[in-house]
């Protein structure tokens, strides 16, 4: 076992006999991909259950006490903003009920090419136009196609994010600012590249919080699983799979 395995099950041992990690203070912001109302053994690790869902935003609102806020807001303290990534056609119908119901603002991440080709598990153009004209709802980019844009040449980047932001503003008619990185794959360049082409804040998939002095164009996030159930899915929360930010380094 290499030294990156041997601190990954030393901290899950850990985690495992009790260790406690008190929240801290920042911006905690959650990744999601789609929500499903029923789920097997073969379902993708990165569906989320409707119940399980319902039950993590609900303890969010009620007993988590944090703020959940716009993921535009500016950082403050013991806030946490709800993302989700791809366009999935079951963010509309599931995800959405249960944010209106219990009035929790959310940014959805698309990626275009999926809603060109009328992909039937994705976002219709209807469907991402609703959302948007929601008060509490964005609409960010999440690339066109969905590659590894730190492998992709400076022309191929460039392209994947202005087709894209465009395809997604004629859409809704609103200035699309904010793009999550398809697979969290950035460097240097797709940062200089996405803020030469417009968008304020992009967000990665390294698992930390936002906080003041973070890097506006590389903005961590934490992803939340299927087998994440609601005691999981607080320590995600409050901080418990931060050291692994550190590896992803």
């Amino acid at each position: 076992m290499n030294l990156k395995g041997k601190i990954n099950k030393l901290l899950n041992n850990f985690w495992s006999l009790g260790g406690r990690l008190q929240y801290v203070n920042g911006k905690r912001i959650v990744i999601y991909h789609s929500i499903e109302r029923t789920i097997s053994d073969n379902t993708n690790i990165f569906s989320v259950l409707e119940t399980d869902f319902y039950n993590q935003i609900r303890w969010l609102k009620e007993s988590s006490g944090l703020e959940i806020v716009d993921l535009q807001n500016a950082v403050s303290e013991k806030t946490v903003s709800i993302t989700f990534d791809d366009g999935y056609f079951s963010n509309y119908q599931y995800a959405l009920p249960i944010l209106e119901e219990l009035q929790v603002p959310a940014t959805f991440f698309i990626t275009t090419e999926n809603i060109e080709m009328s992909h039937p598990d994705y976002l219709t153009p209807k469907a991402i136009k609703e959302i948007a004209e929601r008060h509490q709802f964005t609409i960010g980019s999440h690339s066109h196609s969905h590659p590894r844009l730190s492998d992709c040449s400076d022309e191929r980047i460039c392209y994947e994010l202005s087709r894209s932001k465009i395809f997604l503003e004629r859409l809704i008619e609103q200035e699309v600012s904010l793009l999550s990185y398809p697979h969290g794959s950035w460097d240097e360049r797709v940062l200089r590249i996405a803020k030469s082409l417009g968008y304020k804040k992009c967000y990665t998939s390294r698992i930390g919080m936002q906080k003041s002095g973070t890097n506006d164009h590389a903005i961590p996030r934490c992803c939340i699983i299927r087998s994440d159930k609601l005691n999981g899915f607080e320590s995600r929360i409050c901080g418990h799979n931060d050291w692994r930010g550190i590896l992803q380094r």
